[in-house]
């Protein structure tokens, strides 16, 4: 969707402009860069982001500027919590190297849009991740994001308002059998567990519950 193109300046040294088209307006489009380099991650994130004007707009400001990368600002924000021991702290560490420094990790946090991060949830979705676990790192890169604009890294959360994958678990529906069925189900009980079924059946209780009755 995009394209690098080198261009000569007047003074003799190089520029690199990306090139797309607005997917809004249909009109070609272009930032350029003095690096290479940030010309091709430029071209990454504004592909990932659809080519939309307002996060274009999002990703030259955040290359340009000076500043921590996705991972760097995560991996402060694990080292910056007091509520968590070595362990959760090792854990965050495992969801960030398997999870958000492969898709996310490299790029400037500045340059983070919401259709960065929905992009990477559903990418997370593609691979049959769980839903809790989806839910697991999005949290954590959420709070991250938090974190990142407490320090001043960015002015927003780009995770805020992303909706998460639900639950494709399935439920068995409840079958309540008729009066006919129990009696026919109570005749096959041992006429000494007879009382603790009808018990079970009348009043809903658990079977912890029940078999933590005493008689008094």
């Amino acid at each position: 969707m995009a394209s690098i193109r080198e261009r000569r300046r007047r003074d003799g040294t190089k520029a690199f402009a990306v090139l797309w088209r607005d997917p809004d307006t249909g009109r070609q489009t272009s930032l350029t860069y003095d690096d290479l380099r940030d010309a091709a991650v430029a071209r990454q994130l504004i592909e990932a982001a659809g080519g939309h004007a307002l996060e274009a707009a999002r990703i030259a400001e955040g290359i340009r500027k000076t500043g921590p990368t996705v991972d760097d600002v995560i991996s402060e924000h694990i080292d910056l919590l007091t509520s968590v021991g070595p362990d959760t702290r090792k854990h965050y560490r495992k969801q960030l190297e398997a999870h958000i420094s492969p898709s996310l990790g490299p790029n400037p946090v500045a340059a983070m849009t919401y259709r960065h991060i929905a992009g990477w949830v559903r990418e997370m979705d593609d691979k049959g991740l769980a839903p809790k676990t989806i839910s697991n790192v999005h949290g954590l890169f959420s709070a991250a994001m938090t974190t990142a604009v407490r320090l001043g890294y960015r002015e927003d959360n780009p995770c805020a308002g992303v909706e998460l994958p639900k639950s494709r678990a399935t439920h068995d529906e409840m079958t309540v059998l008729t009066r006919d069925e129990f009696a026919l189900l109570l005749s096959k009980v041992s006429p000494f567990y007879q009382p603790l079924v009808v018990t079970l059946v009348a009043t809903g209780l658990r079977w912890g519950e029940a078999t933590a009755l005493t008689s008094t």
